[in-house]
C-alpha cells in the first residue's frame, strides 16, 4: 500500500534507491535519475599500510576491479622508473620533488581472499603510517577513495526490461516499472 501511494503520485520528493541482495556497500540516489553505489574499504586494524576492500560497487566485477588493481601497480612501477631515469641525470628537480609536502597514494601491492559470495582484498599502500589526526585522516581517507574509485554512478531514467506481456520495453523511471508490475503482483496476492 505505502509503494502504491508512492507510485500513484507523479512527482513525488522521494526516490527509490537502488537495492541488491546482499550489497553491503552504500547507495544513495541524486538528482536527475542518478543513483551512486559505492563500495567499502576500511584500515586493517594493527597495521600501518594495508586497507581491505570488502564490498565493490554495484556491476563492478571481481575480476575487473582485479584488473584496475594490476593498472595501478603498473602504473607506479612506471612512475618510478621515469622518475629514476630522470633523476640521475638532474638530480636538483629530484630533490625539489622529494621534499613537496603532498605525496601521492599509490599501491605496492594486493593480496585476494574471496568467498564464493564476498569480495576481500588486502591492499598495501606506499604509506608509512595511516594518519592520526582528524583533518590528516579526512585528507587521506579521499585521497584513497579516489585512488580506489569505489563509486559508480547508476543511470535510473534508461532502463530496458521485460514487460508482463514478455516484450522488451524501455521504461523512463523505476516508477514506471512499478506502475507496470504493482497491479499483476497485487493480483496474484490476492488468488
Amino acid at each position: 500500500e505505502h509503494m502504491l501511494k508512492k507510485t500513484t503520485l507523479k512527482n513525488t520528493s522521494q526516490q527509490l534507491i537502488p537495492w541488491s541482495r546482499n550489497f553491503t556497500g552504500v547507495n544513495t540516489s541524486t538528482i536527475n535519475d542518478k543513483s551512486i553505489t559505492s563500495g567499502v574499504w576500511r584500515r586493517v586494524p594493527d597495521s600501518k599500510n594495508i586497507i581491505e576492500i570488502i564490498e565493490l560497487p554495484i556491476g563492478i566485477w571481481t575480476t575487473d576491479y582485479k584488473e584496475y588493481l594490476i593498472k595501478l601497480i603498473r602504473k607506479t612501477a612506471e612512475a618510478k622508473a621515469a622518475t629514476k631515469g630522470k633523476a640521475s641525470t638532474n638530480t636538483e628537480s629530484s630533490a625539489a620533488s622529494s621534499t613537496s609536502k603532498t605525496k601521492d597514494i599509490f599501491i605496492k601491492g594486493f593480496t585476494e581472499h574471496h568467498g564464493t559470495d564476498t569480495v576481500h582484498f588486502y591492499v598495501e599502500l606506499n604509506i608509512k603510517k595511516f594518519a592520526v589526526k582528524k583533518s590528516l585522516i579526512e585528507a587521506e581517507s579521499k585521497a584513497i577513495d579516489k585512488l580506489l574509485k569505489l563509486d559508480r554512478h547508476i543511470l535510473t531514467s534508461n532502463m530496458h526490461a521485460f514487460s508482463h506481456e514478455g516484450n522488451i520495453v524501455r521504461y523512463a523511471s523505476p516508477v514506471d516499472i512499478m506502475n507496470e508490475f504493482y497491479p499483476i503482483r497485487l493480483e496474484l496476492y490476492h488468488t
